[in-house]
């Protein structure tokens, strides 16, 4: 089972956001759960991180948020940030 985190901190003021990319990850088939500003996805299948980085991008561009950018900080993370 993989597990990644994403920081949503950088997206205060829009918690909507956050609920949307929450029930995205949810349709992509990863089990979400968020605590504060950070959301812990995990998926039974093997998801490489390029396709979730690439996942997270397309709904940032979707929302029409192209300010922002998603980092990896460490192997099993992801950082939601405004440039």
């Amino acid at each position: 089972m993989s597990e990644y985190r994403i920081d949503v901190s950088k997206l205060s003021g829009k918690e909507s956001l956050v609920e949307k990319l929450t029930e995205q990850l949810k349709g992509e088939g990863f089990d979400v759960s968020q605590k504060g500003s950070e959301i812990s996805a995990k998926s039974k299948a093997a998801k490489s991180k390029r396709n979730i980085r690439e996942m997270i991008r397309r709904f940032l561009h979707k929302e029409g948020l192209e300010e922002y950018r998603v980092i990896r900080p460490s192997p099993d993370s992801f950082l939601i940030k405004k440039i």
